[in-house]
């Protein structure tokens, strides 16, 4: 185990992977189910699910960039080391979306 993990670069033993992002995010807003090829996103008050299908991700070490289907992204980073917490980036590039935080459900 020792050696494998010292023929690895730091940025490879440290990049995210989809099992950190996969399952179920509670937020105050809305709540997030990630799944491999979509995202639903449902809401806290009276509105129906919207499901969003994933074209695919992007991992890095501190982020991950999720890739929509029918155009455009998000991006998710400051996951904490017990893996229970992640916010949301805010939008750039003329969107609208605040920073939001989300713990496991």
């Amino acid at each position: 185990m020792a050696i494998v993990l010292a023929a690895m670069s730091p940025a490879q033993a440290d990049k995210l992977t989809l099992n950190d992002i996969l399952g179920e995010w509670c937020g105050e807003v809305w709540n997030l189910t990630f799944a491999r090829e979509q995202l639903t996103i449902t809401y806290r008050d009276a509105r129906l699910p919207q499901v969003q299908k994933i074209r695919r991700y992007v991992f890095a070490e501190e982020w991950v960039n999720v890739i929509y289907r029918q155009g455009g992204n998000s991006v998710f980073a400051e996951f904490s080391a017990d893996g229970r917490t992640m916010a949301e980036q805010p939008a750039t590039l003329g969107g609208t979306t605040p920073r939001l935080e989300f713990r496991r459900c």
